[in-house]
C-alpha cells in the first residue's frame, strides 16, 4: 500500500463521522415514496387511496425543507450556484425530451414546453426559483418571524388566481415556499437537540396515529387530496368550498408538518445499507422515474397499465416491495453518469466559478 492510499484510509473514517447519516436515510426513504406515489397513480382500492394521501401529505413538503437546509450556504455568502441552476434547468429539458421519444414510441402525445411544469420536472424548475429567493434574501435580510407568516399568507391567498399556474412550476414554488424558507433558516443545531433520543418515540407514536387517523376517517380526508399537488387553484378543486381554499391549505401545511418532523426524527442515526446510499443519489433517481414512469402508469390500447395489472396480480405489500426494488435499481452508479454530466457540463471554466459544494436533490 502506497502512503497516498494509506493516508485516505486514515482520512475516510473521519468523513463518514461527520456525514449525517439521517439525512441521507430520511431522503432514501423519501425518494421512494416519490416513486411509489407516482407508482400508486393507477391503482385502486382503499389501502392504495389511502397509503397514496399519506405520501403526498408529507413527503415533498419535507423533500422542500430538506433542499433549504442544504442551501444555506447561499444565504450565509451570497454566491449564486449558477452551475447548479443551470445544471437543473438542463435536467428538466433532458426528462421533457426523452418524455417526448417515450410517448411518441408508445402511440401517445406529449407538448415540450420547457418553462411550462405540469409534470414531475416542476421540482427541478421550482428549485431554481427558490435559489434565486435565497440569494435575494442574502442581499435583503428578512425577520423569520415577519417573513414565514407573509410566506404562508401569500400561499394562501394564490390559490385565488387561477392565473397563477404551471408557467415555471408558479404556483407550487410559492405553495411550498414556506417549506423551503423554513428550512433556509433553521439553525443546524436545533435539528440535533430535537432529535433526541426521548423524542423519538413520541414521534413514531405520533406518525402512526396520524397515519391510523388518516385510514379510519379516509372518507373525510380523501376530499382534501387534489390540494396536495399544490398546482391548483381553489376554483379547479370541486370536492371543496372555493371559499374555504385557504383553510384547507393551512390543514394541510399543519399535516405536513406534524407527520413531517415526526418522520425526520424517526429516521435512523447510522448509516443504513443501501438506504444511506440511496439518499445519497437522489436526485438521479427523481430524473430516471421521471423518464421511465409514464410506461409503467399510462394506458396503452385501451388496456390497463403496466402497473394496474401488476397490482391486480400481486398483493399490495408485494407491489410495494416491487416498487423498492425498482427504486433500488435506479439508484445504481450506471444511471448516475449521464445526470453528473448534465449537473455539471464541461462549460468553459471563466462562465462558471469553481465549488465544491455537491449537488444533491
Amino acid at each position: 500500500m502506497t502512503e497516498r492510499s494509506a493516508a485516505a484510509v486514515r482520512r475516510r473514517p473521519a468523513r463518514q463521522a461527520r456525514r449525517l447519516w439521517y439525512w441521507d436515510n430520511a431522503k432514501g426513504l423519501l425518494i421512494f415514496l416519490v416513486v411509489l406515489g407516482h407508482a400508486l397513480a393507477p391503482v385502486e382500492g382503499a389501502s392504495a387511496r389511502v397509503i397514496d394521501f399519506c405520501i403526498y401529505a408529507f413527503h415533498m413538503p419535507l423533500f422542500i425543507f430538506a433542499a433549504g437546509y442544504f442551501s444555506k450556504r447561499v444565504l450565509r455568502t451570497g454566491e449564486f450556484p449558477a452551475q447548479k441552476a443551470f445544471g437543473y434547468f438542463l435536467l428538466v429539458l433532458a426528462i421533457k425530451a426523452l418524455k417526448c421519444l417515450l410517448y411518441w414510441a408508445m402511440g401517445a402525445s406529449y407538448a415540450f414546453h420547457p418553462f411550462t411544469s405540469a409534470d414531475a420536472p416542476w421540482y427541478l424548475t421550482a428549485m431554481i426559483l427558490w435559489l434565486v429567493f435565497a440569494r435575494a434574501l442574502h442581499a435583503r435580510p428578512l425577520k423569520p418571524a415577519f417573513a414565514l407568516p407573509a410566506m404562508v399568507l401569500l400561499a394562501l391567498l394564490i390559490g385565488y388566481d387561477s392565473s397563477v399556474g404551471n408557467g415555471l412550476a408558479l404556483s407550487r414554488a410559492i405553495v411550498f415556499l414556506p417549506f423551503f424558507y423554513a428550512g433556509l433558516v433553521l439553525p443546524g443545531h436545533w435539528m440535533e437537540r430535537m432529535r433526541a433520543k426521548r423524542w423519538r418515540w413520541l414521534a413514531l407514536g405520533v406518525f402512526v396515529a396520524a397515519v391510523a387517523v388518516i385510514a379510519w376517517q379516509r372518507e373525510f380526508f380523501q376530499p382534501l387530496r387534489p390540494m396536495l399537488g399544490g398546482h391548483r387553484p381553489y376554483g379547479k378543486v370541486e370536492t371543496i368550498a372555493w371559499a374555504w381554499g385557504p383553510a384547507y391549505r393551512l390543514w394541510h401545511y399543519a399535516l405536513a408538518c406534524v407527520l413531517g418532523l415526526a418522520f425526520l426524527l424517526i429516521a435512523p442515526k447510522r448509516r443504513v445499507p443501501l438506504l444511506s446510499s440511496l439518499g445519497a443519489r437522489t436526485l438521479q433517481v427523481y430524473f430516471w422515474q421521471s423518464v421511465l414512469m409514464p410506461l409503467f402508469v399510462l394506458k396503452r390500447s385501451g388496456q390497463p397499465s403496466l402497473f394496474a395489472q401488476l397490482s391486480g396480480a400481486v398483493p399490495l405489500p408485494v407491489f410495494i416491495l416491487i416498487i423498492a426494488a425498482f427504486t433500488l435499481l435506479l439508484s445504481l452508479k450506471p444511471f448516475g453518469s449521464p445526470v453528473r454530466w448534465l449537473l455539471e457540463p464541461k462549460a468553459p471554466r471563466w462562465i462558471f466559478k469553481e465549488t465544491k459544494e455537491s449537488v444533491s436533490l
